[in-house]
């Protein structure tokens, strides 16, 4: 009987079973992070999955049928709900055969894919597949018959251009694996060379983001752009501590030379308030942008104010007046409900002709307050004018909202231009100053070679309309057959520009292709302007504006709803989804969670409210775990599965309050991982190394020293502290003095003088180490690390330690900055908290709930998605400053000089960024409910369900009724009605979950100890004694253990059990000593080799150096000796015939982690585990399995076969784990010596098999 095994990764095998199968146990084969793999784990780790996914295309429909089942079969792991999740995103399309690509289609994908003589813009709605048509379209230029036309279209003639990294690189997997799959399927040797040649050529085809594809382009005309073709280009931490260091710096030149400019702004906005105000409009314009404005004088600037005013505001206000659903709700009410009293017809008179007066654009102040008297409820005779009570409460109610809204709205009906004048004399000041300050920060990136990212499409954007960039736009145009654009919608002016002037006259003649969806722009606050899309698609011939509306993603009660409750919300032009699964869940798919909120605001209601409302999802969500709710869709013809932790995610607008989320969460013991955030500048242990770091480099920061000398560092206590400070010259020299005061104690005493000593230590090395190893040496030196482990939450704060030692280590790579940078840089992250998540303490891909904000979840999906807090309040962040194109810069102006009456450039740009804002909290609802692909929870705390007050509340309460999920309106005849459940009562307690359950033994041990110590108890306890652990009890074993580590610490126990002294031999003694440096050097190579040869498809020759500079800067391997050996060894390697052999293979994996069960025969509670690493397995054209072992060893040709001796357990080991995953035994074992270039081929038949047995007995056997 074979050892009970575990399977991760998807290895082929002879036969897949079918239901009811016997599986047989199988060794565990996956990717892990010990040994030599750990400095490469988080690397390896993120190709892990890439392959992964891509192998569940292919394994989906097994997956599928066996994935009902036990959670764990025999010899089998179930995959987790995050695997599931991508094997569920294969479409159709995707599942059909290779060979009948047409067949697989939709009619709207072939349209998209298969148009050809015009450019193509399509509008894609959320879960439609516009990554996979964008993917098929590209491989579709590739779609030639013979192999010569192949040749004439290489990638280089193509361009993709996508909105993230990541995005890119799922685009180029997906490209990947098409490509293996027609070299699979090619008809003759000539076919499958030219698919073959392509796959070498991928990673160089130009599929990138926007920014790298400009950094591409600039540098390739780095002259005529007039920049070092060698630039580099800052992350956004260094172009931010850059351009903090230039602002402070220019503002003391210029404070210093009386400018009149910063002297009256720092007079209105203070010294902070004028730095914040030049970093926003740095952050949010181009430079050319604010050229623009430069040499407009006042007037010219209120002119266009005043133009602004009559042509733009006016009328929004006019139509947000005239579109209101109170207005048509009192209009109603007036006309309809009520008593026709001379009174009543007085004032239905009145409100017709102010009305009519508005629609005629007379929007003035008279007006509106004419308006705003004639809705008072007094008007109509008070309750009497109405047929009955309850109407007339709803008059009187809809009236109030409205007076309220044309209160706000007067101030905008009236500019007057010589009030507002101050305003734009002060905003152009700032401009000119912003101008000063970013030349400044300009010339300093051009010193030192550098670009931000910005820099990257302003700088595009100059090339290509300069004097030569109609000569470049042309070879461009010429040497590119095709542009792709994925999400288009979240483009910005200046990058649509580029697309423009890329495409020159061919721009809707066939040269671009670009997908988007209108509906899914939510990155306004980056730029992007939803108006952008619909612009370029307008200019795009009608027979190439083609839509996708088939949904793959979600089951058709989620989509009913999301349709009913957004078909009259984006235009006439909203393209209802499609379902392409069936209804395989039991409807609802669609609740109300309403926890009960305190009418009024007082003091902490919205806290407590949402703390509630927190309490109710948690309990929700874990009820629907206990109660193993079959929700999620598996496929058409199979019931759908119970609900698993890592189905469910909690999309939040804004993270602000997501502490009282993940307490609810922990208190219901449901493992959740939060996906970026902004608090981790914000936690204490930040703050901490940021006063360590500050009080090394500063004498006089008595009160960062004060808080490093009381924070876990030192513990100092605050009695101390005070008397320290009383000496004369402060705290720092308290600390530092040669005689302590004798009011501190001798424990506190003790204490201070470690913090000295180590403090003098650290001060000594601050200006020779690198900051992540100062940092490294203040936590060696103080236990720093193991103190934060001991309070509340220490994993996370552990973990927040070790991501802020890593982003130290970045920080030393740049070179261009030092110990005062980092710190200048850290103390502003902590005074403006920028978006930086905590640290994960659960990996992503875990069975875990996964907490994160809409705008991360875009492009994902999931089968349970709960979207909270749907009161919350739109209340945006008003800087006090702005630019609008045709505004210029408006500014805050101070309260006390304020205008008395109308508005400056200020209060427009508000108004059109409010309605902007509006649209786009839409559209992020919109995204947050298609991404639930079978069950969907809108959550919040709510007072009263028929008085909602955030937009999302009453959007949804437009079209349902919160109190009973009824259709308030009639649905377009096409749209069915969604069925909603609301729960309107609080959630049952669980069964289990609530951690408090989980203390009792605990308490019982505290209390068990407190009676023991009343009653003198002395005698420690047998349990808390420490103990060392025995090598026999050990249960997990690596083979370099069973060679040689293992067995000597068996030998050393059996001797201590017999009560003889261990002897360790004299040369084992020095040996260490005298080869450290060589055996350091030695193991970098390995690893470094490892890393190269890990991640097929190897690189070609003209690669193969910027593949190991890259690969040796990830391991932090310097240039030297390590790099120029590990070139040489896998340049041979990538000759020789089992590299070929590899690259030829139909299946391929590498760095494969197993776990094999030993003995067989034995039970379950007394077997051991063996692990270990094999490179490579792979299989051939036959069928049949190889292994390969690469080795470092400094051997020669002709010592080969005597040192690979000593290598053949392992190889061995690694022929018996094989053949237990794949059910077959491998038909080589080859061990590549690199550097003589010759291989060793271990047997592997019975006889072998029979010899690893005795040495695995052996080894793992102690000796008595």
């Amino acid at each position: 009987m074979h050892p009970k095994v575990q399977l991760r990764h998807g290895l082929s095998r002879p036969s897949d079973p079918g239901p009811g199968q016997a599986v047989e146990r199988r060794p565990h084969l996956g990717r892990g992070g010990t040994g030599r793999r750990f400095a490469r784990q988080r690397r390896r780790e993120h190709h892990r999955r890439k392959n992964h996914r891509r192998k569940n295309h292919r394994r989906k429909n097994h997956r599928r049928k066996n994935h009902r089942q036990e959670p764990r079969r025999e010899g089998l792991v179930v995959s987790s709900p995050a695997v599931d999740r991508q094997a569920r995103t294969a479409t159709a399309h995707e599942a059909a055969d290779s060979g009948g690509r047409a067949a697989r289609y939709t009619a709207e994908q072939r349209a998209a894919i298969e148009t050809r003589g015009t450019s193509i813009a399509i509008s894609a709605g959320a879960g439609c597949g516009k990554t996979f048509v964008l993917t098929e379209r590209y491989l579709a230029a590739l779609s030639i018959g013979d192999v010569e036309a192949l040749d004439a279209h290489p990638l280089m003639r193509l361009v993709a251009i996508t909105f993230t990294e990541r995005a890119a690189r799922e685009m180029r997997d997906r490209i990947r694996a098409k490509l293996y799959e027609r070299r699979r399927d090619a008809a003759t040797n000539e076919e499958r060379d030219a698919w073959q040649r392509l796959l070498r050529e991928l990673d160089a085809a130009r599929i990138s983001t926007i920014h790298a594809f400009c950094a591409r382009l600039l540098r390739a005309h780095a002259v005529e752009a007039e920049l070092d073709p060698q630039f580099a280009v800052l992350d956004q931490s260094e172009s931010e501590t850059l351009l903090a260091e230039t602002i402070d710096d220019g503002l003391r030149e210029l404070l210093t030379a009386h400018d009149e400019n910063v002297l009256d702004l720092i007079y209105n906005f203070g010294i902070r308030g004028l730095r914040d105000h030049v970093r926003r409009l740095n952050a949010s314009t181009t430079r050319d942008e604010l050229v623009a404005w430069q040499p407009r004088s006042i007037d010219d600037i209120l002119a266009a104010w005043d133009t602004y005013h009559s042509e733009r505001v006016v009328p929004q206000l006019i139509a947000s007046l005239l579109e209101s659903p109170d207005l048509r709700r009192a209009r109603e009410l007036l006309f309809e409900r009520t008593i026709p009293s001379p009174q009543v017809l007085e004032t239905r008179g009145q409100l017709e002709s102010l009305l009519a007066r508005l629609a005629e654009a007379d929007a003035t102040p008279e007006l509106l307050a004419e308006l705003r008297e004639c809705l008072k409820v007094a008007n109509v005779g008070q309750k009497k004018g109405f047929a009955n009570t309850d109407e007339y409460d709803d008059f009187r109610d809809t009236c109030e909202r409205l007076r309220k809204t044309l209160g706000s709205l007067t101030p905008l009906a009236r500019f007057d231009i010589e009030a507002a004048r101050p305003a734009a004399e002060l905003g152009q000041r700032l401009l000119q100053v912003t101008l000063a300050l970013r030349d400044r920060y300009e010339h300093r990136k051009r010193d030192a070679a550098q670009l931000d990212f910005n820099d990257l499409l302003s700088q595009t954007h100059r090339l290509l309309r300069g004097p030569r960039g109609e000569a470049i736009c042309r070879r461009w145009t010429d040497q590119v057959d095709l542009l792709l654009v994925d999400e288009f919608q979240d483009t910005d002016p200046l990058q649509e520009q580029l697309v423009r002037r890329l495409c020159g006259a061919a721009l809707a003649s066939g040269k671009l292709f670009f997908v988007g969806d209108f509906k899914q722009s939510i990155y306004r606050f980056r730029g992007a302007r939803p108006e952008v899309f619909r612009q370029l698609q307008g200019d795009i011939p009608e027979s190439g504006r083609l839509p996708l509306s088939r949904n793959f993603r979600s089951q058709p009660a989620i989509l009913d709803f999301v349709n009913a409750l957004f078909h009259d919300a984006f235009g006439d032009d909203y393209l209802p989804l499609v379902a392409h699964r069936a209804q395989v869940a039991e409807q609802p798919a669609i609740e109300f969670l309403w926890s009960p909120a305190e009418a009024g605001r007082a003091a902490g209601s919205a806290r407590l409210a949402r703390q509630r409302e927190a309490e109710w999802i948690a309990r929700r969500l874990r009820n629907l775990i206990e109660e193993a709710a079959p929700l999620v869709y598996v496929a058409d013809d199979q019931p759908p599965r119970a609900v698993q932790l890592g189905d469910i995610a909690l999309l939040f607008r804004s993270l602000s309050d997501i502490d009282i989320y993940e307490e609810a969460l922990r208190r219901y013991q449901l493992d959740y991982y939060l996906v970026g955030g902004h608090a981790f500048y914000a936690q204490q242990e930040i703050f901490d190394l940021v006063n360590l770091l500050r009080s090394l480099v500063s004498n006089c920061d008595a009160v960062s020293l004060a808080g490093v000398l009381r924070s876990p560092f030192f513990a100092l206590t605050d009695e101390t502290l005070f008397w320290l400070a009383q000496h004369p010259d402060g705290l720092g020299a308290g600390l530092f003095a040669a005689t302590l005061p004798k009011e501190i104690d001798a424990a506190q005493r003790r204490q201070v003088e470690f913090a000295a000593a180590t403090l003098g230590e650290l001060k000594a090395a601050k200006n020779r180490l690198p900051v992540a190893d100062l940092l490294n040496l203040a936590i060696a030196r103080t236990g720093y690390d193991a103190v934060l482990l001991t309070e509340f939450m220490g994993e996370r704060k552990l973990a927040n330690l070790q991501k802020l030692i890593q982003l130290a280590r970045n920080f030393d790579r740049a070179r261009s900055f030092g110990l005062s940078e980092f710190i200048t840089q850290l103390t502003d992250f902590v005074a403006r908290t920028p978006r930086e998540a905590p640290a994960a303490t659960l990996a992503e891909d875990n069975n875990v709930i996964r907490l994160m904000t809409i705008h991360q979840a875009k492009g994902l999906e999931f089968p349970v998605v709960v979207v909270p807090d749907m009161n919350r309040g739109s209340h945006g962040h008003d800087p006090g400053v702005g630019f609008a194109d045709e505004l210029g810069v408006v500014v805050q102006f101070p309260q006390e000089r304020r205008p008395n009456d109308g508005v400056t450039g200020l209060e427009m740009y508000r108004a059109r960024e409010a309605s902007a804002d509006e649209e786009e909290r839409d559209r992020l609802l919109y995204v947050a409910t298609t991404r639930a692909a079978d069950y969907l929870i809108l959550s919040s705390s709510l007072a009263d369900p028929d008085k909602p007050s955030s937009t999302w509340l009453k959007r949804l309460a437009g079209r349902f009724d919160l109190a009973t999920g009824e259709l308030r309106d009639e649905l377009p005849e096409e749209y069915p009605e969604p069925p909603i459940r609301v729960t309107l009562d609080e959630p049952p307690e669980p069964h289990s979950g609530k951690a408090a359950r989980h203390h009792g033994q605990l308490k019982r041990l505290l209390e068990k100890t407190k009676a023991e110590a009343a009653a003198h108890v002395t005698e420690v306890p047998r349990g808390a004694l420490p103990w060392t652990p025995r090598a026999s009890d050990r249960r997990e074993f690596s083979f370099s253990g069973l060679s040689g580590e293992f067995g000597s610490a068996v030998e050393t126990d059996a001797a201590a059990a017999r009560g003889e002294e261990p002897v360790v031999p004299a040369a084992e003694a020095t040996s260490h000593a005298f080869h450290e440096r060589a055996a350091r050097e030695a193991t970098q190579l390995g690893t470094l080799v490892h890393e190269i040869l890990a991640e097929p498809p190897w690189p070609s020759e003209d690669q193969l150096v910027a593949v190991v500079d890259r690969a040796a800067a990830t391991l932090a391997i310097p240039p030297g000796v390590v790099r120029e050996e590990a070139l040489a060894l896998v340049s041979g390697f990538l000759l020789s015939e089992p590299a070929a052999a590899i690259a030829a293979a139909a299946e391929v994996h590498q760095e494969l982690e197993f776990l094999l069960d030993w003995p067989a025969e034995a039970r379950a509670g007394e077997r051991s585990r063996l692990r270990g690493f094999i490179d490579c397995l792979y299989r051939d054209a036959d069928g049949d399995w190889h292994i390969v072992d690469y080795k470092t060893n400094r051997t020669t040709a002709e010592s080969v076969d005597q040192v690979a001796a000593s290598y053949r357990p392992q190889m061995l080991l690694y022929g018996l784990a094989a053949e237990r995953a794949l059910g077959v035994a491998p038909a080589s074992l080859t061990l590549w010596f690199l550097r003589p270039g010759v291989g060793h081929d271990v047997p592997y038949n019975e006889e072998t098999r029979r010899e690893l047995e005795a040495f695995l007995e052996r080894s793992m056997t102690p000796t008595a």
